[in-house]
């Protein structure tokens, strides 16, 4: 039985990490602090592609 990542989730992985390395510590304490939504995290995600990630292409994933 294989339990290695694939090629994919191995890119997949390393995007997330990269993504949540831009956004610090201090960028959260800060969106808590002020009790707003973390819309510059929210927009990378959404530029990445990763918010229809769990949806079949064919339903716009």
């Amino acid at each position: 039985m294989e339990f290695d990542f694939t090629e994919e989730q191995r890119i997949l992985r390393d995007l997330c990490q990269k993504i949540a390395g831009d956004f610090p510590e201090e960028y959260w304490a800060d969106i808590e602090d002020k009790a707003r939504f973390p819309r510059e995290f929210w927009d990378v995600v959404t530029e990445q592609g990763l918010l229809g990630i769990s949806l079949p292409e064919e339903y716009g994933g």
